[in-house]
């Protein structure tokens, strides 16, 4: 079972890494 909050910062770290995926493939598709 998880907390509140133990969901909202999982839902963080999912985004983060998300934009952290989003700026990688940008940076991949500048030097092709």
């Amino acid at each position: 079972m998880h907390t509140a909050a133990d969901v909202d910062r999982c839902e963080k770290e999912k985004e983060f890494a998300f934009k952290i995926n989003v700026e990688g493939t940008k940076a991949v598709a500048v030097e092709t």
